[in-house]
C-alpha cells in the first residue's frame, strides 16, 4: 500500500500534464467541428481510402451521428496511443529506471516480495490511468453540451473510455514486461513505444484492406475499435474481456521476468 500510495503522490504532476494535454486535444476537435464537419461527411462520403480506415461499422455511425464519427476518427482513434505514452514513460521509470540507478535494491531489502512490488506500481499505473479516462470523459460531456447543437452521447463515450482504459492497462503490461528485461530506462522506453506504435500501423493498414485478419485479431488494437463502440453504443463485454486477459498474460510474463531478473538486494 504505501508503494502504491508514493507512486500516487510522485506521479500527480505527470496525471495533471496529461489531463490538461488530452483536455486541450477534446477542446480542439470540438471546436474545429462546426467548421471541418460537412468536410469531413463530404470526404467520408466521396473517398473511398477514408471510410476503409473508419472501417466497416463507419457507415452506420456516419448515418446515426457525423459528429461520433468525426470525434472517433479525429480523438478516441489516438486516444490509445497518446495516452499510452504515459504508462509506458511510468512503466521504463519505476521498472527499468529504477533497477539503472540502484534505488530497486533499496526496495527490495524490504520485507516485500518482488512480486507485490511489480503488482503495487501496476496498480499505482492502474488508478491514475482511472482518473485520466474519467477526467476526459468529463471534459468531453461538458464540452459537446456547452459547445455543439446536439447532446452527448453519455453512454456511448462512457463505452468507448471504458475500451479505451483496457488498451491502456494492455499497454501498461507491456511497458512493465520490457521495462522487466532490462535495466536500461532509455532501451525500455524505445522498444515499449516501438512496439505499441507498430502494432497500431500493422493493424490499421491491414484491417483498412483486409489483409491477414487473423494477425491483426493478434492486436490489442483490434478489439479497441472506437467507431464499432459509438455506432453500437454499448459496451462489448467480448472485446473487453480478451482485452483484460491480454493485460493478464503480458503483466504474468512481467512478473515472471521480474523474479528472475538478477538484482542485487
Amino acid at each position: 500500500m504505501k508503494t502504491i500510495v508514493w507512486h500516487l503522490k510522485d506521479e500527480i504532476t505527470w496525471l495533471v500534464f496529461w489531463i490538461l494535454g488530452m483536455g486541450a486535444y477534446i477542446g480542439l476537435v470540438v471546436f474545429i467541428y462546426p467548421e471541418f464537419g460537412d468536410t469531413f461527411e463530404s470526404m467520408m462520403f466521396n473517398i473511398p481510402i477514408v471510410k476503409l480506415f473508419m472501417g466497416q461499422f463507419a457507415p452506420d455511425l456516419m448515418n446515426s451521428s457525423p459528429w461520433d464519427a468525426f470525434l472517433g476518427m479525429e480523438f478516441f482513434a489516438w486516444f490509445g496511443i497518446l495516452a499510452g505514452f504515459f504508462p509506458l514513460i511510468f512503466a521504463s521509470e519505476t521498472i527499468a529506471g529504477e533497477m539503472e540507478k540502484g534505488m530497486m535494491d533499496m526496495l527490495l531489502v524490504q520485507p516485500i516480495s518482488r512480486s507485490r512490488v511489480l503488482l503495487a506500481k501496476f496498480t499505482a499505473i492502474a488508478i491514475l490511468l482511472a482518473v485520466l479516462c474519467v477526467a476526459c470523459f468529463t471534459i468531453l460531456v461538458a464540452a459537446v453540451a456547452l459547445y455543439l447543437p446536439q447532446s452527448p452521447s453519455i453512454y456511448g463515450y462512457a463505452s468507448t473510455f471504458l475500451n479505451g482504459y483496457l488498451l491502456l492497462l494492455v499497454i501498461a503490461a507491456l511497458g512493465f514486461l520490457c521495462s522487466s528485461l532490462t535495466d536500461s530506462q532509455r532501451a525500455s522506453l524505445s522498444v515499449s513505444i516501438t512496439v505499441v506504435i507498430l502494432s497500431y500501423i500493422f493493424y490499421e493498414g491491414l484491417s483498412a484492406f483486409k489483409i491477414a485478419p487473423w494477425f491483426t485479431r493478434l492486436m490489442p488494437f483490434h478489439y479497441a475499435n472506437p467507431i464499432k463502440t459509438l455506432a453500437s453504443r454499448q459496451i462489448d463485454w467480448c472485446d473487453n474481456l480478451i482485452l483484460t486477459v491480454m493485460m493478464v498474460i503480458c503483466l504474468s510474463l512481467a512478473l515472471v521476468v521480474f523474479q528472475r531478473r538478477d538484482i542485487a538486494a
